[in-house]
């Protein structure tokens, strides 16, 4: 599970590139 959150991590990471948004993903989907 956490290598699975690391890669959806990323991947917000390169789709949104902006913390707040990516914060509040981390949140809702974990």
């Amino acid at each position: 599970m956490a290598e699975f959150k690391e890669q959806v991590l990323d991947i917000l990471e390169e789709v949104c590139e902006n913390d707040i948004v990516k914060e509040n993903l981390d949140v809702q989907l974990f």
